[in-house]
Formats: C-alpha cells, structure tokens, sequence
C-alpha cells in the first residue's frame, strides 16, 4: 500500500529511470543459465492484470497501480517499416481491463516491444512479454525522467527511488524473517545494530593536512621519476632495444618472457587461460629466478609507488578522507571500498606514507585501539588449551612461542629484552618472532609444512621442526582441528553447519573430507569471533561514549581508529579500552581479548626526528601535545645492481 501511494503520488515509475544510454550493447555469448523457472504467464484472455504491465521503459509504456477508473497511456513508438500507435486503457478497482481501443493489436516485428495482443478483440485479449537487449527510444521516456534540464523531475525520481528502496525491502522484511532461526535473527539483529555506528564514520570522514598531501605527491613523483631511469638504464645495460614501460602489460612480457626467455606465469579467469605479469605473477618469477629479484623487487616498488600517487590525488570532499564500510555476510568481517559518493578508498589497507596526512580534527587526538594477538586468543579457547591461553594472555605469544621451539639459545630473562633478542636472532635468514608469528597462523589453520614454508621462505625441514614443537607445546589445537573436521563429517549428507560462541552460523557447501573445507571451517571460528568481539565493543563505544566526546572514525578489522579532546584523553583512552574489552563465554571459560592503545595527531607511525607527531604507545601519565609542523620527510629511492652481472 506505501508503494502504491508512493508511486500514484509522483505519478509513475519511469520517473526515476535513467535516460536511454548511448553506447552500443556488445552481443553476449549464448549460455546455459540455472535458476527459478520463467514466473507463470497473465491470466487467460479476458482478464488481464495491469500488474502484469511490467515497470520497464523498453515496454513502451507507463504503469501506475489499479485504481478505481485509471486510465493509462500506453505507446508503441513507430519505426521505418511500421506505424506507432498510442492508445487508452481503462482499469476497473480489482485491475481488470474494462475499455480499449478496437482493433487494438500489437505485433512482434520490432526488436523492443514486449507486449503481443494478436488475433484477440479489445475485452479479451492476452499478454506475453518479451525481454528487450535494446536502449528505448527517447519518445517513450515519460517528462518526469531525471535529466540536467528538468532538475525538478530528477529530484522526484530520487524520492520515488529511495522510497521504493525501502517500501520493497519492507516487503521482503516479513518473507525472510519467517526463515530466521533464533541465532540468526540475533545476528541480523546485532548487525542491524551496527548500521548507525557505521554511518557516523562513513559521513564524518577523516581530516587531510593538504600542504603534507601536496609535498607526498611530489616527493613521490620524484621517487617514481628516478625509479623508472633506473628500470630503463638496467634494460639498456643488456641489450634490449624494444619499448619498455612497467605500465603495458605488452612491454613487459616481450621483456621478461621474450626477450629474457622466462617461462611464461600463466593464470585462469573463468576458465580461460592467460599469459599474466600482475604483481603475484611478479613475484613467482622472482622466487623462480632469484638473480632477478632486485630487478622485480624495483618493477613492483615503482608499480606500488604509482598507485600510491594516484590514491593522494583523488577527489576528497571537504578536504576529508572518506570510506565506505561493508558488512561479509559469511564471517561478520568489514570490508572497506570507496565513498558512497565515489570519493576516498579502502580505509583497511592504506599504505603507511598515506596514513601520515591523515590528522586529527583541531583540538583533538588520534585513538588506535587493537585487539592483541586477537584471532591467537580465539584459538586457543576454542582449543582450550591452558598452556597456549596463558601464553596469549600473559605474555607477546610471538616471542614466547620462538622460546619454546627454541629453548637451546641464550634467551634473557626481562621479556623486553627477549622481544628484541627474538626480533634481531635469525633462522634461515628469517627472524624468530616472523617465525613463530607466521608459522603459528599458518599451524593454527591446518598450514603443511611445505606451504608454511614456501611462505616464509625457509627449508621445508625447518618449518616441520617448528610444528613438531609448536604442536607438542599446545596439543589442544591438533585436538580442536580433529574436532571440527569430525563436525563437518557428521551432519552428511546434510549441509554441515558450524556455530561460533557468539551465536553466528555458517554454513560450508564444500565437501566435507575435502581439506580446502576443513580449512576453511577451522579459519571460520576464531576469525568470525574476532569481528564479532571488535564489533560488539565498537558499537558499545558509540553508544556509551560518544556523548562524552568519543568520535569513531574509521574500523580495521582487529581495531578501531577514533578522536577525542586532547583535554579529556587522560579519561577517554582507558574507557575506550576498557569498552572494547569484550567478555564471551566460550567452552566454560570467560574470553577476554586484551585490547591495547596508541594514540597521535596523525596515523602515521611515530618516529622521532621524521614523524615526533605520529601514533605512540598510550602514557596515562604523559599526553603528548601537538606539534607546531612537522618534518620533511626524506626521499627514498632505490638502485640495483648491473642486471648483466646479476644474470652470469
């Protein structure tokens, strides 16, 4: 009834249709498509339902709901071989056509119409619809069609939009919610929650400094300057006398797969096979050939360096950084992509050198809370695993986990002391804590040896030494893997279905002693508790703090980017923490992920001589106060080896 009223109100849908496009629609490919079967055809003849005029300019014509004694225009546009035709139908209340012109008789000769009356009188004629692959002709589109000339139309077509966005998902309301079960109507309910959170960060949008924007855009340009001589004089030095540019696909691959003779990396879209030198084909090459790895090392930094350059240069509205936030429906991680209105970009994933002209509003200070070692702790409850909850609890789980595979060495005492000792101590050219810190995501999620070891470029022997220890020291996790590899095999042939302790189900349509699934299914839980632990404690934040001054600015997966007075930080930080903490029961134990705090004027990474304003570890004690400018940062370029030598 609101869609009817919406629509007689501002008199018809095509009011809100975009006009016709100019480009011309390529011939798509003949191809099986699986779905409902087609909806059943109008009723027989003498009763045909003006809801069966389907609400598309290519029919020809316009459609408002049946009222009692509506009259519709409808119009058959002419075409060289045939006459057009408009005509007058009437609509008694219950939608049947009671008065038509006679003979009224459409054919289906023309590549647009949709409608097909042939053989049948005024009062009892039938209906078929045909689907269109062509734009309408101008002369069907209703003066209500938004346009640069009829502003006012074009903002009624945007009410009528955004009143039927939420009219039709009104309707669907009542359908889907007969389908929720009591875990998922929480879920829907919690994320429903999350909408105002989320809309607050996504309007308010971060502050720029414009005068460091500026000098980052040109000292990268610099960069990318001497970079790409340093590419084109590395060619020169071998010969090579064709075009090289690191921005043609074309170029490159005469050179790395023609010229130097590199078998070709190949990739699979859709089924079909191509010759690639995207990044991860960059990299296989470099791993294959590891005489060429400053040459690919050099390609990929100045490919990173342009796309970085261009981010900087993108439209901001009102000198802000904006993002947009989007919901997964399968885990409850956020993704992030463009402002809604086409402005900013991926807040989750920004390169640190962007980070640092993000500031904080006048009289404010940057807040980074993340959850530590989160998706570690959800591990090991799960598992319930004492040994390994201790260690993600009470300690840096990286460090003390490169103790454990690694008791022979001299380890200090002070746990300072033994971070910097596992940081700067090598093993296979990688540092004990990268070691401990990957290889033990990599075990936690059902990661072989060789795999793990591909990925942290160590011998495969290593990388099976460490499992054996990290394994023997926690024996829940291979216990908790057993489990959950079990659960999916016990609910065949049904589809099996896995609920993590904050009530959110999934389910996995791969097979169930396919491996692929186990992973994905043991990745599902810790990951899925970590969204939902980071998501409750920001929606918390906004409802309890926001008041007091609290500005959310922007989510990152395992933590939280928000702003408060500089006077009030002392305050607001620990309560921010503490909100963010969330406590889930979880196996009879009591969750608790720790949640630590850096704050800064920019997000930058603090460093004292080139970033003194950047994000440091939280002193209640000392606030740091806002710097008057801040320091140039220095070039950076790089330079390689002659690539001929590299080559003997």
């Amino acid at each position: 009834m609101i869609e009817q009223n919406l629509i007689a109100t501002f008199g018809g849908l095509d009011a809100f249709k975009r006009p016709p496009s100019k480009r011309t629609l390529k011939p798509r490919r003949n191809k099986t498509v699986f779905g409902p079967p087609p909806p059943p055809p109008p009723p027989p003849s003498g009763h045909f339902h003006a809801e069966h005029i389907r609400d598309d300019p290519t029919l020809g014509f316009v459609h408002a709901p049946p009222n009692p004694n509506r009259t519709f225009q409808v119009h058959q546009p002419a075409q060289s071989d045939s006459v057009g035709l408009t005509a007058s139908i009437t609509v008694d209340p219950s939608g049947i056509v009671t008065e038509a012109p006679e003979p009224f008789t459409w054919t289906i000769d023309q590549p647009w119409l949709a409608v097909s009356t042939q053989g049948q009188t005024a009062l009892g004629w039938t209906i078929s619809e045909i689907t269109s692959h062509l734009p309408p002709d101008p002369s069907t589109i209703t003066p209500l069609t938004p346009s640069k000339s009829n502003p006012e139309a074009a903002q009624t077509g945007l009410l009528i939009y955004c009143g039927l966005d939420a009219t039709t998902t009104g309707q669907l309301a009542p359908i889907l919610s007969s389908q929720f079960t009591p875990s998922t109507h929480l879920i829907y309910n919690f994320e429903k929650s999350l909408l105002a959170p989320t809309m607050d960060m996504m309007l308010y949008g971060i502050q720029v400094d414009a005068g460091l924007r500026l000098q980052t855009i040109s000292e990268l340009e610099e960069e990318t300057k001497k970079n790409t001589y340093n590419l084109w004089q590395t060619v020169a030095q071998i010969g090579f006398q064709g075009k090289f540019s690191i921005a043609s696909n074309d170029d490159l691959q005469d050179f790395l797969y023609g010229y130097l003779g590199i078998t070709p990396v190949k990739t699979f879209t859709k089924g079909e096979e191509k010759i690639s030198v995207g990044a991860p084909a960059l990299k296989k090459i470099r791993e294959a050939n590891p005489s060429l790895e400053p040459f690919i090392d050099l390609i990929l930094h100045t490919k990173d360096t342009q796309k970085l350059t261009s981010t900087l240069k993108m439209h901001l509205r009102r000198g802000r950084f904006h993002t947009s936030f989007n919901f997964a429906t399968e885990t409850g991680r956020w993704s992030s992509s463009k402002g809604v209105f086409g402005d900013g970009s991926n807040a989750q994933n920004l390169d640190p050198r962007f980070r640092r002209i993000l500031i904080a509003d006048p009289g404010q200070i940057f807040v980074y809370v993340d959850l530590s070692s989160a998706e570690s702790v959800c591990v090991a409850y799960l598992a319930d695993d004492l040994a390994y909850i201790k260690a993600t609890t009470e300690s840096d789980i990286h460090t003390y986990v490169a103790q454990l595979c690694n008791p022979e060495l001299p380890w200090p005492s002070d746990p300072a002391e033994a971070l910097i000792f596992a940081e700067t101590t090598k093993l296979d050219n990688v540092d004990l804590r990268s070691l401990a810190k990957k290889g033990g995501h990599g075990s936690n999620y059902l990661g072989q040896p060789p795999t793990i070891a591909q990925h942290l470029k160590i011998s495969t022997p290593v990388a099976e030494d460490f499992q054996i220890s990290y394994f023997g020291a926690f024996p829940g996790i291979p216990r908790w893997h057993s489990e959950v590899i079990e659960a999916l095999s016990r609910a065949y042939p049904a589809i099996p279905t896995l609920m993590t302790p904050f009530g959110r189900e999934r389910q996995f349509f791969g097979r169930p002693d396919d491996p692929a699934t186990h992973r994905e299914a043991v990745a599902n839980l810790p990951q899925s508790m970590t969204a939902d632990s980071l998501n409750l404690g920001l929606l918390r934040v906004w409802q309890r703090l926001k008041s007091h001054g609290v500005q959310l600015l922007a989510q990152v997966h395992d933590a939280v980017l928000a702003q408060v007075p500089i006077t009030k930080a002392a305050q607001l930080v620990p309560a921010i923490v503490e909100t963010l903490q969330v406590e889930v029961p979880v196996r009879g134990r009591v969750m608790k992920i720790r949640a630590d705090a850096e704050v800064g004027y920019n997000w930058g990474k603090h460093h004292p001589e080139s970033n003194p304003a950047g994000m440091q570890k939280f002193d209640l004690t000392r606030i740091p106060e806002p710097p008057a400018a801040l320091p140039r940062q220095p070039l950076t370029t790089i330079s390689i080896p002659n690539l001929k030598e590299l080559m003997r």
